[in-house]
């Protein structure tokens, strides 16, 4: 339960931190912030890297930067419900401003922020991979 409490402030203080129409850079965490998400990596047969956190699917076909455990500022890295949350309200204001001009635009995962920056540890290293967030229909 406390965890629970914690991590929801952790949700509510990073929305409030960004100010959605601005933001279009963000750093992800796969494994660095605790969540109970279920993350899974693999390589496909084109190379990419895809990465699932929960229902979500990130894709990169760069090499990753690598840096010093030590040299992680964990204070601008997101969750996956917070890059959610974040894009719901990105998605949310587009459709009121389309209202007002009568044109609306919806917005692919992958227009929903210009770059996405994967983190992932992996023992004392911290692998950083640019990536796009994919559209995926689940079910």
């Amino acid at each position: 339960m406390k965890t629970f409490f914690y991590s929801f402030i952790s949700i509510i203080i990073s929305i409030k931190m960004y100010n959605v129409q601005e933001v279009n850079e963000v750093y992800l965490s796969y494994n660095i912030i605790e969540s109970k998400v279920i993350t899974k990596k693999y390589i496909d047969d084109k190379g990419s890297l895809n990465f699932y956190i929960g229902n979500e699917h990130f894709i990169s076909n760069l090499a990753p930067k690598k840096i010093n455990k030590n040299d992680l500022k964990c204070e601008s890295l997101l969750d996956v419900k917070t890059l959610i949350s974040i894009s719901n309200k990105k998605r949310k204001e587009l459709i009121k401003a389309g209202h007002k001009s009568g044109k609306i635009k919806m917005l692919n995962n992958s227009d929903v922020f210009k770059v996405i920056y994967l983190y992932e540890k992996k023992e004392d290293k911290i692998y950083i991979y640019k990536v796009k967030w994919v559209d995926e229909i689940m079910n």
